[in-house]
């Protein structure tokens, strides 16, 4: 999980550090409809972020705007992991935070687990 171990700089480690203090504290903070599991951080974001454990077939739900958006997850998704809202093409820009967070490395179709086994950070790539 640490943004070190993908060979990422300090900013992006500074940006896990305040994601991390932001999911510990949300409940007391952000309180967050129950329904709801997954979270879209910029509307700009071709992923969310899941609040618990997804289980293959299960349902993501999270919020975009005002309208509750549902995928169905295509394989387990762990607690505070990336689920495609969308098919990401090989090569294809992958948006977290509204920023550039890496590159699809493969085709990954919607509702599949994002993680670094599919995509490569923007300094790998330089």
């Amino acid at each position: 999980m640490l943004a070190t171990g993908l060979g990422l700089g300090a900013d992006s480690l500074r940006i896990e550090v305040v994601e991390w203090v932001f999911w510990h504290f949300r409940a007391e903070v952000f309180p967050m409809d129950k329904s709801m599991n997954a979270i879209l951080i910029h509307n700009d974001d071709n992923v969310v972020t899941t609040t618990e454990l997804l289980q293959a077939g299960s349902v993501a739900r999270y919020q975009k705007d005002e309208v509750v958006v549902e995928i169905v997850s295509r394989e387990e998704i762990p607690k505070f992991h990336k689920i495609a809202v969308a098919d990401i093409e090989k090569t294809k820009p992958v948006y977290k935070y509204g920023q550039l967070i890496g590159e699809a490395l493969e085709n990954i179709s919607k509702g599949s687990h994002v993680h670094d086994h599919n995509i490569a950070s923007p300094k790998e790539k330089s």
